[in-house]
């Protein structure tokens, strides 16, 4: 089969890949408060800032080597077109040079602090590829295993760019463009400007029409770096909101026992039918709620009835864009403005689903003063043990997808598909999108899920969905997530295994096997820092 490989030449030698020692460096600590000095501009860079919290926790993240490939994303791009290859990749060069996050590469040694070096300038790495004389099956088979081999080769973040491309022709008039990029560079919302941005400058040089000339500025871009000091009052806030705290909610459905080994990309996707998003949005308009809060509302009644708990904690991100900057510059900025942090929910006895969406939103609304809190900060104003995480599920809501976005340009965009593929360091995490059709997907670490127990999940959160559009007045605990069928299949199961025994007649030890049985990834014990499940504590009582 053909090949052609075309790369751009690099700046320097050095490979994408990390050196084999930096996985074992640190990152210097935080200094005691909030001033922040930039460190001297180093040769050949532009400027040089201080990382906002949430890149600062990503460049760590990605340090410690805890799982390869972890906020590396691909954006996977089908082109049903006949490209200009010269005027694409010339496309390309000019965002860059417009956008400073694009020519930003990190320095971690020798400085008080992490900083974000914006380069003056930078060379984007191609690889083309002519795959048309392959049968359309070894094509995407080819395709799978360069997003495989891809989502493996970290980047080496003193060096810029801290993005690479692939181009796949597939036909006459079809290509699948791969862009990998780093996290830490920008946002999801600043995708979305990119991608508009990168095909409106190619449309214009394919019809030899000069693009507009514009750079932007490392200011407005990078309008929240360094401010790590929290808001005025926020401690108080946290601290009141995460009282009792002392451990991470189980993962619902996860493994139990041991993470097994390997890595790769588990995601289950499920499309709700537009009836009921249509129910659903009536709903949180009735409730002065939002469909983030209904989203958020099923995914805590999940957790809730997995782990056997009325007071559960998962994580949510924040957009961030309206509190760092002017509103003239809240749609089109590229950075990272996003910060993710804790959500509390609590089901008290009786409670209605309505009355708990509403308390759920007026938490939300509560948090909006202190949104820029550092994660770290909120965590350590719990009472969760140090090394434990405040929480290992994440709640993400878009009101669009991205691809629902970049098509209602309509044109060219209605025949082009967008797939966003990502490792993030969460092992689970919902994201909704909404629309005529709200999308529900579930992204996993599979080490620690298997495929069925993901399917189960997303049947599940459906079903809670229809429980609060069917009846909102209803109390929280008479949300099934079992569907009829699935109940009586088990009350007959339980059946076929005789009576439970009678409390006077029966030992502590039988009644502990049987939550044992039910709830096993619920906790069972929490002592000096270390949680245990219900299962792995059987296991150590054998």
């Amino acid at each position: 089969m053909p090949r052609t490989h075309t790369t751009r030449p690099r700046p320097s030698s050095g490979s994408a890949d990390l050196p084999g020692d930096m996985t074992n460096r640190t990152l210097a600590p935080p200094p005691a408060g909030p001033e922040l000095q930039n460190a001297a501009v180093p040769q050949g860079a532009e400027s040089a800032h201080p990382l906002s919290a949430t890149q600062e926790g990503m460049l760590f993240d990605t340090l410690a080597g805890r799982r390869s490939g972890v906020y590396v994303q691909q954006l996977v791009a089908t082109l049903p077109e006949a490209l200009d290859l010269p005027a694409f990749r010339e496309a390309w060069d000019r965002v860059a040079e417009r956008h400073p996050a694009l020519r930003s590469c990190f320095r971690w040694e020798e400085v008080a602090r992490p900083l974000q070096e914006v380069r003056g300038r930078v060379y984007l790495p191609w690889t083309v590829e002519d795959w048309r004389s392959a049968a359309p099956a070894e094509q995407e088979r080819l395709l799978q295993e360069y997003l495989e081999e891809d989502a493996r080769r970290a980047f080496r973040l003193d060096e810029a760019p801290l993005m690479r491309f692939a181009l796949f022709r597939f036909g006459e008039e079809g290509y699948r463009l791969v862009w990998s990029s780093h996290h830490a560079l920008f946002d999801g919302r600043s995708r979305l400007v990119l991608l508009r941005e990168a095909f409106a400058v190619y449309g214009a040089l394919r019809e030899g029409r000069e693009p507009p000339s514009r750079r932007h500025s490392p200011a407005g871009v990078l309008a929240d770096a360094g401010d790590d000091a929290a808001p005025r009052g926020a401690e108080a806030f946290w601290q009141q909101l995460l009282a009792g705290v002392q451990a991470p909610t189980p993962l619902p459905g996860a493994r139990s026992g041991e993470e097994t080994d390997g890595d790769g990309h588990l995601a289950h996707t499920v499309r709700l039918s537009p009836g009921l998003t249509g129910e659903l949005r009536a709903l949180a308009e009735r409730l002065e709620v939002t469909p983030n809060t209904l989203l958020m509302g099923a995914w805590a009644v999940l957790l809730g009835r997995y782990a056997d708990e009325e007071d559960v904690v998962f994580g949510a991100t924040r957009s961030c864009r309206r509190s760092v900057l002017p509103e003239s510059e809240a749609r089109s900025a590229v950075g990272v403005f996003i910060n993710t942090l804790p959500v509390r929910a609590r089901i008290a006895p009786g409670a209605t689903v309505a009355g708990f969406l509403g308390a759920l939103r007026a938490q939300w609304v509560a948090g909006r003063e202190f949104e820029r809190t550092p994660l770290v900060r909120a965590r350590a104003w719990s009472a969760v043990a140090p090394g434990t995480p405040l929480f290992e599920t994440l709640v993400v809501y878009e009101e669009r997808s991205l691809q629902d976005a970049l098509r209602a340009g309509g044109g060219e965009w209605t025949g082009r598909s967008f797939e966003l593929r990502q490792r993030l360091a969460y092992p689970l995490v919902l994201l909704g999108y909404g629309g005529d059709s709200l999308t529900l997907r579930l992204e996993c670490d599979p080490r620690r899920f298997e495929r069925e127990s993901v399917e189960r999940l997303g049947e599940q959160l459906v079903r809670v969905l229809e429980a609060f559009a069917s009846a909102p007045e209803q109390p929280v605990e008479a949300v099934a997530l079992l569907a009829p069928e699935e109940r009586r299949h088990l009350l007959e199961n339980v059946a076929e295994d005789g009576p439970a025994p009678e409390l006077s007649h029966a030992l502590l030890h039988r009644f502990f096997e049987a939550q044992a049985r039910r709830t096993p990834a619920a906790t069972a014990l929490v002592c000096g820092g270390r949680t245990l499940s219900y299962s792995e504590l059987d296991v150590l009582a054998e």
